[in-house]
This record gives structure tokens, sequence and C-alpha cells, in this order.
């Protein structure tokens, strides 16, 4: 929730300076889909599961598969080579496991100089320094779902900038982390989204519910 009202002082502050900016959306390639399971396997040695354990996880993983829906049927089932389950209760602790080491392996990055960037705005007394991380790990841009958004930025403008990145030109408000971000939170339909999401939420449970006589 922090992170959201942060977001939306930042927008509303570049508003009211006048300066025209642009705010861009990227979207990349799931990183459940790239884990590779020697590594997680080298991961688990080296925290200290025991070989049994690791076999175990090694099960779990190998005996993934998926299917085609054709028509609404399941045709041509296909193995994994790699990834994690999204889903799984499990998948989110293994994660937690890479994502921890890929957390280290930036930290060591840094520390040798080799990540690339550059400086952006400045927002109080703090500066954004943006990273082109995708490029050193390897991480890919969905373009198809990538946007970019302008702040006192005309239509033309704007748009030249999206032909440029390859991007979306798109408007606000927009949601960041199943939030509105952007807009006006006074005007009509603004909090839309978030009721949508919060009904059909709401629908699952109630097909969900056993009846007395059945619990």
């Amino acid at each position: 929730m922090d992170a959201v009202l942060i977001a939306n002082e930042i927008v509303d502050e570049r508003r009211r300076s006048g300066r025209k900016v642009s705010s861009s959306k990227l979207t990349l390639e799931k990183a459940y889909d790239h884990v590779r399971w020697d590594f997680l396997d080298q991961v688990l040695e080296k925290k200290g599961f025991s070989p049994k354990w690791r076999k175990w996880m090694s099960g779990c993983l190998s005996s993934v598969s998926y299917a085609v829906l054709v028509n609404g049927s399941a045709k041509g089932w296909v193995k994994a080579s790699r990834g994690l389950r999204q889903g799984d209760p499990l998948s989110p602790f293994l994660f937690t496991l890479v994502a921890d080491v890929l957390s280290r392996m930036f930290l060591r990055a840094e520390e040798r100089n080799m990540l690339e960037g550059f400086r952006g705005g400045r927002f109080a007394d703090s500066q954004e320094s943006f990273v082109s991380i995708w490029a050193y790990f390897w991480l890919k841009v969905n373009l198809d779902k990538s946007n970019i958004y302008g702040i006192n930025l005309d239509q033309a403008h704007l748009s030249r900038l999206a032909e440029t990145l390859e991007y979306k030109a798109s408007g606000w408000p927009i949601l960041y982390l199943g939030l509105p971000l952007g807009g006006n939170p006074r005007a009509g339909g603004f909090w839309d989204p978030v009721i949508e999401r919060i009904s059909r939420r709401l629908d699952g449970w109630q097909r969900h519910t056993y009846p007395l006589e059945g619990r």
C-alpha cells in the first residue's frame, strides 16, 4: 500500500511542477519460467537441505507437464524442463531461495561496476537511478504488454516516444499493484477496477461454499 501512495505522490508532484516527463510500465517475462532445476538443487545443497529432501523436490518439479486446450479439451501433453508451477503452495518458498541468490548477484554486480544505467529525475531528497538490469541478467521485456504514459506531454510527443521505444502509448489512470495510479480518486469510475476485482473474488468464494450437510 505504501508503494502505491508514494507512486501517486510522485505523479502528482510531476503534474504540479509542469515539467514534461514520461513514465514507462515494463512487463518482463515471468521469472518463474526461467528457474533452472539444477541451479535450484545447488541452492538447496548450499542452504544445507538433505539429499533426501532435495530428491523429493526434484521429483515434484520433474513430474510437471502441461497440456494445450483445443476447443476446450486438453490435447498434446508437454513435459516441462524448467520453471516452477504458479499456484503450487511449494513454489513461493522455492522461488524465495532463488530470489535471494538473485539479490546477492545484484549486490556483487554493483560492487564490480557491472551495472550500466543512467540518472533519472529527482524527487524530495532522493535520486532515482534506472539500470539496464534486464540486459545484464538476460531478462526479456514483453513489448506487447509494456506501456508509456505522459505527464504534461501532448499526444503527438507521446506517440513519437512510444514508436521509438516500441511501447504502447496509454493514458491515466493505470493499475499499479492492483490499485489505481495517476487519476482522480474522487472521479466516477476511478475505483471500478478495484470493485470489479473484489466482486470476482467474492463470487469465487460463493461458488466454493459448501452446504451445511456437505461439510
